[in-house]
């Protein structure tokens, strides 16, 4: 999908999440429910 996720921040404290320019309602569908299955095995 070409994602690009990173943290950031002073402490590393921020999720970054830079998707391409050309990014629909379904990759972004598709990215949300692909984050909520390896969070929440966190």
């Amino acid at each position: 999908m070409g994602v690009l996720v990173g943290k950031g921040g002073f402490f590393g404290n921020v999720f970054r999440v830079t998707p391409p320019l050309c990014f629909s309602k379904e990759d972004s569908d598709y990215m949300i429910e692909v984050m909520d299955i390896a969070l929440s095995k966190l």
